[in-house]
């Protein structure tokens, strides 16, 4: 028997004893033509309180077009978000934690009670993209997520700098007294260039890579900067991908195949067969990789050397003169 798209949201939309639920979701805007799709949840976890978070509003525009485009009706709700960064050594941090299971319990909640047929989870900081994991889950609905992807490096005086680490850096030389107030405040003003989660390789970076690798959202989608165009199309293939796999076998298979439909401009998921011909490359780099860490474990690379080795590794590029 062939999967209904339409699955749970029939529920809720279909039959005379639904007419009052119809009129109530037809004087916010939607026809019979919209209540006759399948009905995709867009969970966003926007707020003003953080760069994070910040640009979610377009990003779910972005969504609804791909949904509507494959045929599909959105519904966007919200729910909270709370940053590390910004509470960090205050009272204000002890809610972190907290927030990522009433996030998680928000999303469930809407979905089981709204019937959703599939859920799209726009996250992007510490705790967001965890809880909305936790959340899809729990809602035992066909899930992707949108990851919001990282802010843009900043630049003080000729050294590219980022949020997180570096400031926490510069802070130690200010309270050494190795550097001024004025540099202070200085970086203080361009170390977080843009909007987007911080630059380190903290929970929203590595949850991020997690998503895709539990096959939850597009592959290569994790590490596109917040405020790139990429990033736009990557938000649009996700909404169309949320109904295309509708003629799943649920996520899984659907992810695995990605389709071609989902390219949109410079971005574009890659397919298995790309990531087979990719594998015996990515192999190589892994096993310099671990040459590079043992070599600096015995002294004969510095720490800096050894930065310098990954991340070229990781850009194709070779291994550093020693």
């Amino acid at each position: 028997m062939p999967f209904d798209p339409k699955h749970w949201s029939r529920t809720i939309t279909d039959g005379p004893s639904r007419a009052g639920a119809r009129s109530m979701l037809k004087a916010i805007g939607f026809t019979d033509a919209d209540l006759a799709k399948p009905i995709v949840g867009i969970a966003n976890t926007w707020i003003e309180t953080m760069p994070c978070t910040y640009p979610r509003r377009r990003l779910a525009e972005k969504v609804k077009a791909g949904i509507r485009a494959a045929g599909g009706t959105p519904m966007e709700f919200n729910t909270i978000s709370i940053s590390d960064g910004v509470t960090m050594g205050t009272e204000g941090m002890k809610a972190s934690l907290i927030s990522r299971e009433v996030i998680a319990d928000s999303i469930e909640l809407v979905g089981r009670g709204h019937m959703f047929d599939a859920i799209v989870a726009l996250v992007g900081c510490d705790k967001t993209t965890p809880a909305q994991l936790m959340g899809a889950a729990s809602a035992d609905v066909p899930a992707l997520m949108v990851p919001g992807g990282p802010m843009l490096r900043g630049m003080w005086r000729g050294t590219e700098v980022g949020s997180g680490t570096d400031v926490r850096r510069f802070w130690e030389e200010v309270r050494a007294g190795r550097m001024t107030e004025e540099e202070w405040c200085e970086v203080e003003s361009c170390v977080s260039r843009s909007a987007g989660h911080c630059t380190v390789m903290g929970t929203a970076s590595t949850m991020a890579a997690l998503a895709e690798a539990l096959g939850m959202a597009l592959p290569g989608s994790a590490a596109i900067p917040a405020v790139h165009a990429d990033r736009q199309r990557a938000a649009e293939a996700s909404g169309l991908m949320a109904i295309e796999s509708h003629s799943w076998d649920h996520n899984h298979e659907c992810l695995g195949r990605t389709a071609t439909r989902a390219e949109r401009g410079t971005f574009r998921v890659r397919d298995e067969a790309e990531a087979e011909r990719e594998g015996g490359e990515a192999a190589r780099r892994a096993r310099e990789r671990r040459g590079t860490r043992r070599r600096q474990q015995a002294g004969r690379y510095s720490l800096r050397q050894h930065r310098h080795a990954v991340v070229g590794l990781s850009q194709g590029r070779g291994r550093p003169p020693a």
